[in-house]
């Protein structure tokens, strides 16, 4: 079903620290390499291109990626530019190249946050059983993405994909085993490590891939690496082969994170 690595693990920041970066196998995603490192890496791209000269930081707002094609493993080119840059928000673009040819797109908006006399409370997030009491998700080579190794999942809700479930409503707790803080790039790289929830309603396995995300960020303080995040990822339509999935990430003291809005493709 999918590529068996062979107990290859290439260590996250072993591909973060490469130029030009290597996608390697364990990193896969069926045809494709992992949607999340991609978006990752565009992400880390476009906030260097945003950091103005005098040093100081404007946060990542949104970000909204394209998957305009597959990502072979192997060697990637990442390029990054800035659109504008304004009193209080910069407008980034990236684009992702593989095998020469552009195979992601991601536009990237950076802003300095500032009082407002608007303040809404966000969302309440799910009350789940601490991650500790919940069962880890074991990775099976050959049966489940060769990149979910990489991550610690502790599921909170009865169904796993494919096991014809009576929701489209996917909860639960996730780590990345990398040694590397909770910015925005590990954000975006932890939301699409799970599936869309629509999937756990599937009675046999069935290919998905996205095409467009949005994730907006109401909190942008790195995280220490290692922390847990919570999620309620949600199918809200599936139709015509294309489902729309939102998912909400809160830190594990309850502050929503991001929001995450992804159009998917599904084969079957």
């Amino acid at each position: 079903m999918f590529t068996d690595p062979k107990g290859v693990r290439t260590p996250l920041s072993h591909i973060l620290d490469q130029q030009p970066p290597q996608i390697p196998v364990d990193w896969g995603q069926g045809r494709t390499a992992f949607g999340g490192l991609s978006s990752m890496l565009a992400t880390r791209a476009m906030e260097a291109a945003a950091t103005p000269d005098d040093g100081s930081e404007r946060p990542l707002q949104s970000i909204a990626v394209h998957f305009v094609g597959p990502v072979a493993v192997g060697p990637v080119e990442v390029q990054a530019e800035v659109l504008r840059a304004g009193r209080y928000m910069t407008q980034t673009t990236a684009r992702l190249l593989s095998g020469g040819k552009v195979a992601l797109t991601a536009h990237g908006a950076h802003g300095t946050p500032r009082p407002s006399q608007l303040e809404l409370d966000p969302p309440a997030a799910p009350d789940l059983p601490a991650p500790e009491s919940l069962p880890e998700m074991p990775y099976i080579p050959g049966m489940m993405p060769a990149f979910t190794q990489h991550i610690e999942y502790r599921w909170a809700t009865p169904h796993f994909p494919f096991t014809g479930g009576d929701s489209p409503i996917i909860r639960g707790w996730c780590r990345a085993r990398a040694d590397h803080p909770v910015d925005a790039g590990l954000v975006l790289l932890l939301i699409d490590s799970w599936p869309a929830g629509v999937l756990t309603m599937a009675n046999t396995f069935i290919a998905a891939s996205s095409v467009l995300w949005m994730v907006t960020f109401f909190d942008t303080t790195p995280l220490p690496a290692h922390s847990w995040l919570k999620t309620e990822q949600r199918t809200t339509m599936s139709r015509s082969g294309h489902a729309e999935n939102v998912a909400d990430v809160w830190s594990a003291d309850g502050r929503l994170i991001a929001r995450s809005r992804q159009l998917v493709t599904v084969y079957g």
